[in-house]
């Protein structure tokens, strides 16, 4: 083994060990955005019970808007380590690791010199984005990580493990995969680093591991599958507001929170003809371009742009003397800088609580049995659903425009869980609705439409109320009480 390679396995082992020691802080505190967030997390442990590791389910429902990678290592992690918060971080902190590792590599595969390659890892672990996505159960993580490690091997001359990492990459986001991994190949044909040969070479193995599950789902559910994985998941949310988005100005303050990023990011722009100012460049707009174009936003479709941010920084032209002198100062000046510069930032990091209200109810609701009405009034479900263990939670759109955005919703559709109306109780079951402060007297004036004489109790948790006639909490003496 020449000294270039243990140079590089030093490197990377250490660059690992750090991350993963950065990353540990505040793993395991706070509790789950109420999104796709502790949706996935119940998907995955519906996998672990029913020990189906094709159909993703939710609520009794199959679900096909996202493939299954991801959802296998969270199932993995909750199955080994239990379903608290510190397991179902790990896999998306693993992945993080693995994004940083092969930001590595292909920096210094693109003519990086070693020093530029670490600060281009310290300044994406250290950007707002990465900070925060690290702190939430979403695909785009392992996405970035996946297309990272595709294009990292493609720089190396390594063909059957980029045509791999481009097929887990559509593992783990499906179609939304396909930008990225587009721009990668077509730097790789266009710079004559990737030949015809080699891309077929990479297409066969990429397809060996992307389509066995497909083609698996294809069997039990056809076209039904594919009209909810392409013709939903992609059709509907580029060209119609099915879940409620930013404005292109809103989204455009989202990328300014990478500010630092965005400055060193252009500077490096200027040297062009670099090839690793090419790459990043390529890569930087078949990121930004799909967000742009579609009509459904969301902040973190903007991720993957951080990595490309990160490779144009260290380009940013420097007096020679700086950059051959100062290099490691200046590049550990500019990291530390881009963490510490949003607060926000250090408290997604130290502590990332993005649902207490959603989980201190959701624990309460464990006492529940299975016959009991468990409903979310004017509220969304899923981490009531993640939190009481799984209990199915129906959720009451009273407020017409509410109910307008979650019809809209497909697995909401698929699972049957909406209502206009309270749903009537046919015995004695217990009745347990989760709401906001404003809407206690409508729920209350409904429960006791349905039983008169039993007396209703109210549990606070911020903004939440559990309004019941189980006796958790204080008696709920007046409508308006």
């Amino acid at each position: 083994m020449d000294r270039w390679c243990v140079r590089m396995i030093r490197t990377l082992a250490i660059t690992a060990a750090c991350s993963l020691a950065f990353f540990a802080i505040g793993l395991g505190s706070g509790s789950h955005f109420d999104s796709d967030d502790a949706l996935y997390a119940e998907m995955a442990r519906e996998m672990v019970r029913t020990g189906d590791l094709v159909d993703n389910q939710w609520s009794g429902a199959v679900l096909f808007e996202k493939p299954p990678l991801y959802l296998w290592t969270l199932a993995a992690s909750g199955a080994v380590f239990g379903w608290g918060e510190a397991a179902m971080r790990l896999p998306g902190t693993l992945f993080a690791v693995g994004a940083l590792l092969a930001l590595l590599l292909l920096a210094r595969g693109l003519g990086a010199t070693a020093t530029q390659a670490a600060t281009a890892v310290g300044l994406l672990a250290g950007s707002y984005l990465f900070v925060l996505m690290t702190r939430r159960l979403m695909t785009d993580i392992p996405l970035v990580c996946c297309v990272l490690g595709a294009a990292a091997f493609m720089v190396h001359g390594r063909t059957l493990w980029f045509g791999a990492f481009c097929g887990l990459a559509v593992l783990a986001k499906g179609v939304a995969a396909g930008p990225l991994i587009i721009g990668v190949v077509g730097y790789g044909v266009v710079s004559k680093r990737l030949g015809w040969p080699a891309l077929a070479k990479a297409t066969g193995v990429g397809l060996l591991v992307a389509a066995p599950w497909h083609i698996a789902v294809t069997l039990r559910h056809g076209a039904e599958f594919w009209q909810g994985y392409v013709g939903y998941h992609v059709g509907a949310r580029a060209t119609s507001h099915v879940v409620p988005g930013l404005t292109l100005a809103q989204l455009a303050d989202v990328a300014l929170l990478e500010r630092l990023l965005l400055l060193l990011g252009l500077a490096g722009l200027s040297r062009w003809r670099d090839p690793l100012v090419r790459f990043a460049s390529v890569w930087l707009i078949f990121a930004v371009l799909p967000p742009i174009v579609s009509t459904t936003r969301l902040p973190h479709y903007l991720l993957p742009m951080t990595p490309a941010l990160a490779l144009l920084a260290i380009r940013a032209p420097l007096p020679q003397w700086w950059e051959h002198r100062l290099a490691p100062a200046i590049a550990a000046a500019a990291v530390l800088i881009a963490f510490a510069a949003q607060p926000a930032k250090v408290i997604f990091w130290l502590d990332p609580d993005f649902g207490p209200d959603h989980k201190a109810l959701g624990v309460e609701l464990q006492s529940a049995e299975p016959e009991d009405l468990v409903a979310a009034w004017n509220v969304t479900s899923a981490s009531l659903t993640f939190y009481s263990d799984g209990h199915r939670v129906e959720i009451i759109g009273a407020d017409p425009r509410f109910y307008e955005i979650q019809e809209a919703v497909l697995m909401v559709q698929r699972a049957g869980v909406l209502h206009a109306t309270l749903p009537a109780i046919t015995g004695p079951q217990r009745r347990f609705v989760v709401t906001r402060k404003l809407d206690v007297p409508a729920v209350a004036s409904a429960l006791r439409r349905q039983s008169p004489a039993r007396p209703l109790s109210a549990r606070v948790a911020g903004a939440l109320v559990l309004v019941n006639d189980a006796g958790l909490g204080d008696p709920l003496r007046t409508p308006n009480h």
